[in-house]
């Protein structure tokens, strides 16, 4: 498999969305270079691999889509784009899987129809003879599924081009470099070239640890608790160590008549 581009370093402190921009851009060059490969079903290799580019495309933009969600107005758009990758990834899928299983079936079918024996010779020295030499019905479902998956392949290789074409055609990945310059405001590159932009009022670094934070917002919620109740378990304990009352003495009082001194 075709190791995964190196996405090209970013000063930390950039926008979230200068990250998200750079890291889209290069997962959707990825996807690009294999455009040249839909012209032939017989690129099983490299629908594979378009099928790995596309899905890491599609995992790209999904870890990005809550922030397009909350800090821009490009959220609705933003997220029919991983519509239509999710699209091509379910296309290039089932292409996949029906060259996996294809050849497996195809290998199930050579060994009914050609037995050997353990030291790797044909069992039969004479001419074949008999019908139940093999087991036909056996063959014959193999054989079945095999041009059952090699339809399914063809009809699926001929709907991803006609959805690839009709992307195209739309201008569906170039609306998302547009969509993920739109996004880079004149504050964002502002803040990235460390010069001031106008009506600034919140710092993209603050956003990027704002976005961060809830990501992981669950998980600090639930530390938070815990600390609380192991505090205020120690609190209870330490309250009830040193405020425990003394016991006060208490005087009982003498029944009637009994005597109080000596007698004399």
């Amino acid at each position: 498999m075709t190791k995964a581009k190196k996405i090209p370093s970013i000063d930390a402190e950039a926008s979230l969305f200068v990250h998200a921009a750079v890291a889209i851009a290069t997962r959707l060059d990825e996807v690009m270079e294999y455009e040249r490969f839909l012209a032939d079903p017989s690129f099983v290799l490299e629908l594979h691999e378009m099928r790995i580019a596309a899905k890491r495309l599609r995992y790209t933009m999904d870890l990005f889509l809550p922030a397009f969600n909350d800090y821009s107005k490009h959220g609705s758009q933003f997220a029919s784009m991983i519509t239509h990758i999710k699209l091509l990834q379910e296309h290039l899928g089932e292409i996949h899987d029906a060259d996996v299983l294809v050849p497996r079936l195809a290998a199930r079918l050579r060994e009914i129809l050609g037995p050997v024996n353990t030291k790797g010779k044909a069992q039969h020295t004479l001419p074949a003879v008999g019908v139940h030499l093999s087991d036909f019905d056996s063959c014959q479902g193999l054989l079945t599924l095999c041009i059952d998956a090699r339809d399914k392949r063809e009809s699926r290789f001929g709907q991803l081009n006609v959805d690839w074409k009709r992307m195209r055609e739309t201008q569906v990945f170039e609306e998302l470099r547009k969509l993920l310059r739109a996004a880079i405001t004149d504050e964002t590159l502002a803040a990235v070239l460390h010069e001031p932009g106008p009506g600034v009022t919140t710092p993209d670094s603050a956003i990027t640890r704002d976005f961060a934070s809830k990501a992981s917002k669950k998980e600090i919620d639930r530390n938070i608790t815990d600390s609380v109740s192991v505090e205020e378990g120690a609190i209870v304990n330490d309250i009830e160590t040193h405020t425990t009352p003394t016991p006060k003495r208490v005087r009982t009082k003498k029944p009637d008549g009994a005597k109080t001194g000596c007698s004399s």
